[in-house]
């Protein structure tokens, strides 16, 4: 990421996550009851006290007939330490598209 000011979004020109941030989707999203997230777009990075990631998916809510839905995930990825390399991931935000 290039010269990204605090605060302001950084557009993804590959549309292809980071393999840490590809990683920290998977784990937060692994563990998760009644719907299943698939990402289809990274779409880019927010640089804040750590870094927020947005990322379009496909949820697939788990019911006879499964149902589909486009959504917008902002993942928080914390500041790197030595016990957590590539930062701690978390849910910030879900919205349906």
């Amino acid at each position: 990421m290039k010269n990204q000011s605090m605060g302001g979004w950084e557009i993804n020109p590959s549309m292809c996550p980071p393999e840490a941030v590809a990683t920290g989707f998977n784990q937060v999203f692994e563990h998760m009851v009644g719907v299943k997230y698939k990402p289809l777009l990274y779409c880019g990075s927010q640089l804040v006290n750590g870094t927020n990631h947005m990322i379009i998916a496909e949820a697939t809510l788990v019911t006879n007939p499964p149902s589909n839905r486009i959504v917008k995930i902002v993942l928080h990825q914390t500041i790197p330490t030595e016990e957590h390399i590539n930062g701690v991931f978390s849910i910030l935000k879900i919205e349906q598209v």
